[in-house]
């Protein structure tokens, strides 16, 4: 593991935040900074897992930051929550905007699942059974490398290798209808990580590239509930999924906005959480 720059180490996570798990409490094995390409910070990745575990499902995590902040260890918390409940969990950073555009982003998440596919049975998992779990900006890049077969195929990934696709509060799932209708800062934002020319909106909408008879994984699709630009993204998108003869599921959220709906994934009681390991489990099966 050394050259990857790996960094090891166990830490002893409170029993108290794995309450809603069905795991016994036990040590964690944390390996940090794994490097998947040039750039060792922002192309790196770390990995969760449970010492002497061998062929479990994995979740692999992108993060939010509107294409252009957000780092991988900012959510220590939903490491022990996955592991817990018998998932290797990975969180990848990637390049950020305005250092880079679009197609940049996707790359690296799919150069990331490449690693995964290659290295993830070292740490128990099982690179046939993997989940993409992505919020905000991580949600349309989730759902962006799921639908357009570009990217798992520079993964050396099948459709059949990711058993679902999660999405935590994204409205990025139809830039081309959602970058026109953007304002102030969010339109920065996008035309940032995008650009102005529709054609590469189109390039980078996960709803554009889904097509009938083109095999999809499942997709479960959350939102805030009074947040209007992701309730209307989720249905756009799960709309197209099912059209296309796939499965999409889409679930209000109340009693958390953009922020907290990813922060207390994890947490004692949160429905999101619990209602995303019956999901995931459900597709193990």
């Amino acid at each position: 593991m050394s050259i990857f720059g790996a960094t090891a180490l166990c830490v002893r996570l409170a029993a108290g935040l794995l309450a809603a798990s069905a795991v016994p409490p036990a040590s964690v094995s944390v390996t940090r900074d794994l490097v998947y390409g040039e750039d060792p910070t922002l192309q790196s990745l770390d990995v969760y897992s449970q010492e002497g575990e061998v062929h479990l499902p994995v979740v692999v995590f992108i993060h939010g930051g509107g294409w252009a902040e957000g780092d991988k260890g900012v959510h220590l918390r939903k490491g022990s929550f996955f592991v817990h409940a018998g998932f290797v969990y990975v969180t990848l950073n990637y390049r950020l905007s305005p250092a880079v555009t679009h197609p940049a982003h996707a790359e690296d998440v799919a150069r990331a699942l490449g690693w995964v596919r290659e290295h993830i049975a070292d740490y128990g998992g099982d690179p046939t059974r993997i989940f993409l779990l992505g919020h905000s900006a991580g949600a349309q890049l989730a759902a962006l490398v799921a639908t357009d077969p570009r990217y798992l195929a520079l993964a050396g990934l099948k459709v059949e290798d990711v058993r679902g696709v999660a999405l935590l509060d994204g409205s990025g799932y139809d830039l081309v209808t959602r970058v026109p209708l953007s304002r102030g800062w969010s339109r920065t934002m996008y035309l940032q990580a995008f650009g102005s020319d529709p054609k590469v909106w189109a390039d980078a909408s996960p709803v554009r590239h889904i097509e009938k008879g083109r095999p999809l994984p499942p997709f479960l699709l959350f939102h805030i509930d009074a947040r209007r630009a992701s309730a209307t993204q989720a249905v756009l998108l799960a709309s197209a999924v099912n059209a296309a003869g796939g499965s999409a599921e889409v679930v209000p959220v109340t009693g958390r906005n953009h922020a907290t709906i990813v922060k207390r994934l994890g947490l004692p009681g949160d429905p999101v959480g619990a209602q995303l390991l019956r999901w995931m489990r459900a597709r193990l099966r």
